[in-house]
C-alpha cells in the first residue's frame, strides 16, 4: 500500500515537472492573429458576430449590442477601415480575403454555428462566408437599402426579392424613414428585428 501511494506521488510529481519545462506556448492556444482582421467579444450567451460596412468600426453596433444582452458578441474589425492600420488589406480584393478570414476565426475561437449580421459591405461579406462555409454559420441578416436609391420601394422590394430568389427560408423586412446606417436611424425598430432574428438565450 505505501509503495503504491509513493509510486503515484512520484508519477503526479514527474508530470507536474514535464508540464512546467513545456513552453508556454504549446500548453495555451495561440492568440487569433490576423493582418486583415481584429476580433474584440462582449457580453455572454449564444454567439453573434458583427461585421461593420465599408470604412466603419463596431463603434456602428454600440448602440444595437447595449440594447439586447445575453448574449457573446464577436465585434469584427477590418484593417484600413475606422482609422485602423491596412495591414494586409493594403492590396488587391478585401471582401473575400476578409471573409476567410472571419471563417477562420469562428473556427479556431471553437464557435458552434454563431449568427451573423453584416452591415453593408459587411453583408456582402457575411453573404460570401454563407456561400463558401455554410457549415459555419447558423443564420446570416444583411442591413440595408440607403434612401438615395433612385427607385420607388417596390420596385427596389422586387429587386431584392429576385436577387435572392434561390436562397431558402429567407425574410425580407423594410424599415420606413431611414438611412444607410439604419441602427441609428430607426434604433427601436432595428432592434426589435435583431432581436427576433437572434437565436433564443
Amino acid at each position: 500500500m505505501n509503495l503504491t501511494m509513493f509510486s503515484r506521488r512520484r508519477w503526479l510529481a514527474t508530470g507536474v515537472a514535464l508540464l512546467a519545462a513545456l513552453p508556454l506556448t504549446s500548453v495555451l492556444a495561440a492568440p487569433f492573429a490576423s493582418d486583415r482582421i481584429t476580433v474584440r467579444t462582449e457580453g455572454a450567451g449564444p454567439d453573434v458576430v458583427l461585421i461593420p460596412g465599408l470604412n466603419s468600426s463596431p463603434r456602428a453596433w454600440a448602440s444595437t449590442v447595449a440594447a439586447l444582452p445575453g448574449y457573446r458578441y464577436h465585434l469584427v474589425q477590418i484593417s484600413g477601415f475606422g482609422g485602423q492600420p491596412v495591414g494586409g488589406n493594403k492590396e488587391g480584393t478585401v471582401a473575400a480575403p476578409v471573409a476567410d478570414e472571419i471563417v477562420r476565426y469562428i473556427r479556431e475561437a471553437n464557435l458552434k454555428q454563431p449568427a451573423v449580421i453584416g452591415h453593408s459591405m459587411g453583408g456582402t461579406i457575411g453573404m460570401m462566408l454563407a456561400s463558401r462555409h455554410p457549415d459555419a454559420l447558423s443564420r446570416l441578416m444583411v442591413v440595408v437599402q440607403p434612401k438615395s436609391v433612385p427607385l420607388p420601394a417596390q420596385q427596389f422590394d422586387g429587386v431584392y426579392k429576385s436577387a435572392y430568389a434561390p436562397i431558402k427560408n429567407l425574410t425580407l423586412k423594410r424599415i420606413p424613414d431611414s438611412a444607410h446606417f439604419i441602427m441609428w436611424d430607426q434604433p427601436q425598430r432595428f432592434q426589435a428585428e435583431v432581436k427576433a432574428f437572434l437565436p433564443a438565450r
